[in-house]
């Protein structure tokens, strides 16, 4: 067991481990008994021939974890629906800026490419004006 090789490792003595787990079942005694006499349900015995507060924390403290649980399930789910929707924003203001940038700004690529056009043109009209010339001389 994990409490054997504890105390295999422990330098303690034999006789301190005794008194350690002697105090220790004391204490455990001293709380049950000021439960019992000042607990939740003063020394009633239940039925089925345990103390009522211990029936009492038999359901109570499955109950608390279920309640936990529920708890950090709920928290879990909305850390993520407010993760999902601080995503959605922050594609919309990107898609809004990108937007803007395009209306008002122009990519080099479509520079190039009417930078090119218009070489193109003037190629086309600078024929046309030595067709011209030539042909009137």
């Amino acid at each position: 067991m994990v409490t054997e090789e504890l105390f295999a490792r422990s330098p303690e003595s034999a006789s301190q481990r005794q008194r350690e787990i002697d105090r220790c079942r004391a204490e455990i005694a001293a709380v049950k008994t000021s439960v019992r006499a000042g607990g939740l349900v003063r020394g009633v015995a239940h039925p089925g021939g345990t103390d009522v507060n211990e029936h009492f924390f038999e359901m109570l403290i499955p109950r608390i974890g279920l309640l936990s649980g529920l708890v950090g399930a709920f928290v879990g789910l909305q850390n993520r629906a407010l993760l999902a929707e601080v995503r959605r924003e922050l594609a919309e203001t990107e898609n809004r800026i990108c937007e803007r940038i395009n209306g008002k700004y122009v990519r080099s690529q479509i520079c190039e490419l009417r930078e090119d056009l218009m070489q193109e043109r003037l190629g086309l009209i600078m024929e046309a004006l030595k067709k011209r010339n030539a042909a009137g001389d």
